[in-house]
């Protein structure tokens, strides 16, 4: 389990350049996931966005999670 959404957005900015706004900040119904605004960006800087957004995700290293 993620520790923080607000965590683990600052880590995907700091470290991978990934922008994302925790979902707490549009409610507490929200506040267990992550938003990407992807409207202004073209294809292929989307597909990176996602494909190490994907990478991050599925490594060994999560500081962002739970111990």
């Amino acid at each position: 389990y993620v520790k923080d959404t607000y965590f683990l957005a600052q880590y995907l900015l700091t470290n991978h350049h990934i922008a994302m706004v925790p979902g707490s900040a549009y409610g507490k119904s929200t506040a267990g996931f992550l938003r990407m605004s992807i409207g202004t960006e073209n294809i292929e800087r989307i597909q990176l966005a996602l494909n190490t957004l994907k990478q991050v995700l599925s490594s060994n290293e999560k500081p962002w999670m739970l111990e």
